[in-house]
């Protein structure tokens, strides 16, 4: 995957400062210094609108003027499209001519909203100059599917049979769940019967709450005997982060509390990193009694205050991520498992998959099992190292298929390239060259490689 900034996860940020368009966590760091203000969110109002209507909400970027969602949308992803053609040509690779972007669920109250953010999505992509045909589309619970069953082949996807797997995506902003029920070769449905996800539904509950929750719970805990003032501070913060609005008619004192919290909403983010990393074991009733060290400020409403350090403990994020996020998606996947169970004539859910980084906190899977129990009992729970772009790498296999092998078996696909030396009579290896056959075009690879990367073996 194409690392920016030496990261393959970008958050979907964006900053307009003196030094220029800067995106991701470069974003985040610019952001961050006084008289700051980050863009985030734009996606959300993509599919609010038709690309040919004249009158858009539009939003106050740190420059001073505005733009709309389209207008962000399409300046941040040409600063990762110039990244990724840089890295494609420092790495010897063409530059790809095909797309396949990945499209949230479906929001039953909001008809228009995918069609909306599918026409924006590609007028502004055509105006990078891909053919119109060129660009496609996946559902992301689909593309997370295709990761495991295609991607990590974990064993419990492989088997042609029906599979009916409860999806639960816990990303950085949203926490989407919904159930996918396979074909009876275990390939998923583009249509037909039960072709879209079953049961879906969402809240916007993901990782930046996590760290919201966090920074809150620092924030009053460490001042004692101001909680009012604290308080009004957070409810002011929260309006802002709803509706984006100029602080400038609050107090002098507010308006540097929000511009303070937000900061630290974000430094919480390594924090809470540093310390899931050192939980070994994610038991319930028992969290490691282990802490990581935080830079609190001693005044949120001074522009100069100091910081002193504060713990952050095993058992205190594990009371956050229990009695203030839980609650929340538990509901979500009740409703989900109630609904996907009519469509299914009552048939169980045979497997349980992950996505997402906010998956990786492990009293995830742990409260599923014991507040699910019945529902998932006949499940396997599947597990991995890391959740995170498991929809990016989802999408790269699906691309790989639609636009390299048309109509062809996901089987008779290899994503890395194949290498293959001889040295059949023991006197040193050798590199023979290889040439592959794309239709009528016959290339020659470099020497010892057997077929590239995303290439139809053809059995």
């Amino acid at each position: 995957m194409v690392e920016v900034d030496g990261d393959t996860n970008i958050p979907t940020v964006i900053n307009y400062s003196g030094e220029g368009v800067k995106v991701g966590r470069q974003a985040i760091t610019v952001s961050s210094r006084p008289g700051g203000l980050l863009n985030e969110d734009f996606k959300i109002d993509l599919g609010s609108y038709d690309p040919k209507t004249l009158i858009r909400k539009r939003f106050r970027i740190q420059s001073g003027s505005e733009k709309s969602a389209a207008e962000i949308t399409s300046d941040f992803l040409n600063e990762l499209l110039n990244r990724t053609r840089r890295w494609l040509s420092l790495n010897g690779l063409d530059i790809a001519p095909s797309i396949l972007l990945a499209e949230p669920l479906k929001d039953p109250d909001q008809p228009n909203w995918i069609p909306n953010y599918r026409a924006n999505l590609t007028r502004i992509f055509v105006g990078k100059g891909f053919d119109k045909s060129k660009i496609d589309f996946l559902p992301e619970p689909f593309a997370v599917f295709q990761f495991y069953r295609y991607g990590y082949r974990h064993p419990a996807l492989a088997d042609k049979r029906t599979h009916r797997a409860l999806i639960l995506d816990f990303g950085g902003g949203t926490f989407d769940t919904f159930v996918i029920e396979t074909k009876k070769d275990g390939d998923i449905r583009y249509n037909g019967r039960n072709s879209d996800p079953l049961g879906a539904s969402s809240v916007p509950i993901g990782g930046f709450e996590i760290n919201r929750q966090i920074a809150e719970h620092l924030v009053i805990s460490f001042h004692k005997g101001n909680e009012s003032k604290i308080k009004k501070g957070l409810e002011i913060y929260k309006k802002w982060r709803r509706t984006p609005e100029d602080l400038s008619s609050y107090s002098a004192e507010y308006f540097t509390f929000v511009q303070n919290f937000d900061r630290f909403v974000h430094d919480v983010e390594n924090v809470k990193i540093a310390l899931s990393r050192n939980i070994s074991s994610w038991n319930l009733d028992n969290a490691p009694r282990i802490s990581v060290p935080v830079r609190v400020l001693q005044d949120f409403f001074s522009v100069s205050s100091s910081s002193q350090t504060q713990q952050l403990h095993a058992s205190e994020l594990l009371n956050i991520f229990s009695k203030k996020i839980w609650p929340r998606l538990k509901e979500k996947i009740a409703s989900t498992l109630n609904s996907a169970r009519s469509q299914m004539n009552g048939a169980s859910i045979n497997v349980v998959l992950l996505s997402g980084g906010a998956s990786g906190f492990g009293w995830l899977k742990m409260l599923l099992l014991r507040d699910f129990e019945s529902e998932i009992r006949e499940a396997n729970v599947l597990t991995l190292p890391e959740y995170h772009a498991i929809v990016a790498k989802g999408l790269a296999i699906e691309c790989a298929r639609r636009f390299h092998v048309d109509k062809g078996d996901f089987g008779s696909v290899t994503y890395n390239r194949l290498c293959l030396t001889l040295d059949s009579d023991d006197k040193g290896e050798l590199l023979p060259k290889y040439a592959a056959k794309f239709g009528t075009e016959k290339t020659v690879l470099p020497d010892g490689v057997l077929l590239p990367s995303a290439t139809a073996l053809g059995h």
